[in-house]
């Protein structure tokens, strides 16, 4: 039986100034979070839980020419494009879950580190619908340290679809750690997901990336806001308050905003951060990856639209800037009317 995790909202950390600038990532006390993830994760390298290590992973910082900075990191990481699961083809981003795919029913025990259970009065039991176990497992092909995946209620097998409900708890799974570095994203389906069985990504990013605190603009309605035109994706962005009700609201936003998502069959990314800004979730519409070999440079998912892009090639690695990274991120964006249309749609919902 894995351990459960209990917590309580007093344990959920916001960003914190002492992350702004030189002293970002260092010296961080790691919360009760930290030590019983990043314990259970280094057991399970010694364990040989991993298809492969990341001793040979390389970094690089792409520095922007604009005068404004724009923290962006290049990673060599070439076993995971060929030790990886192989990933599941799907005709639709709207398939429902079936047991006949690979799913996280499946997977083996020493693979589950442990369960999250939320406090009474926290928001992430507030749309919860059963006692399902909401279960953090690794990620046995894994993109950084501390990789793991977060399959909230996992035994009501549910789509590759963000939920509310779900939301409220990659928040609190968010803010759980005090480690800048920690994020948490998640892909649809057609946009690079390989399972089709609701899960999000968590890992330490240990790197300043751009989606930390890049402004926002417009206000479009309710909590959404758009992203900064300097941004080589537009996207939708939404602030995580800490009062439990308006945590709610947001989290009832967000899902309306993929609804109409859905509907149209546009394929996103999200990332959950914490910079200067506070925690935010951006939501990224993007073209879609069915039918699409992947790239010999990076493939666009939830850790890419941030700012960070894992390479599978030293020749790639040591050729690629930021121009050429922001390049590959536009082209993976959505046409202007295409995210214009979903503006419309968000102002009539919200």
């Amino acid at each position: 039986m894995s351990l459960e995790f209990h917590y309580s909202v007093k344990d959920l950390k916001e960003s914190d100034p002492s992350w702004i600038g030189a002293n970002w990532g260092k010296n961080q006390k790691k919360s009760k979070f930290d030590e019983i993830l990043t314990s259970k994760w280094d057991k399970a390298v010694e364990n040989g839980i991993f298809k492969y290590k990341l001793d040979d992973c390389k970094y690089k910082t792409l520095t922007s020419s604009k005068s404004n900075p724009m923290h962006c990191v290049a990673q060599l990481n070439p076993q995971r494009s060929f030790k990886r699961r192989k990933r599941e083809t799907f005709s639709s981003m709207n398939e429902n879950f079936t047991q006949n795919q690979f799913n996280f029913t499946k997977i083996c025990d020493d693979e589950i580190l442990f369960t999250m259970v939320p406090p009474n009065d926290s928001a992430a039991t507030e749309l919860q619908k059963t006692a399902s176990r909401n279960v953090v497992v690794v990620n046995i092909s894994p993109i950084d340290y501390g990789h793991v995946l977060l399959i909230p209620a996992l035994d009501e097998c549910q789509s590759q679809r963000l939920t509310a409900a779900s939301l409220l708890l990659a928040f609190d799974f968010l803010q759980l750690s005090s480690n800048p570095g920690f994020r948490v994203g998640f892909n649809s389906l057609h946009a690079w997901a390989s399972i089709n069985h609701l899960h999000f990504h968590g890992m330490y990013l240990q790197h300043q990336l751009f989606l930390d605190n890049i402004p926002t603009s417009d206000h479009v309605a309710g909590s959404c806001y758009l992203i900064d035109g300097s941004s080589p994706m537009p996207a939708f962005v939404f602030n995580v308050p800490k009062q439990k009700e308006a945590r709610v609201v947001v989290a009832t936003d967000i899902e309306k905003l993929v609804n109409i998502l859905h509907e149209g069959e546009t394929p996103y990314n999200m990332m959950l951060t914490r910079g200067s800004v506070g925690t935010r979730c951006v939501i990224v519409p993007r073209k879609s990856t069915q039918n699409l070999e992947p790239s010999d440079s990076f493939d666009v998912a939830c850790v890419e639209i941030g700012g960070q892009y894992p390479m599978k090639y030293e020749k790639e690695f040591c050729s690629v800037t930021h121009d050429s990274a922001f390049k590959i991120l536009a082209k993976n964006a959505v046409s202007n009317k295409v995210f214009d249309d979903l503006v419309q749609k968000i102002k009539q919902i919200l």
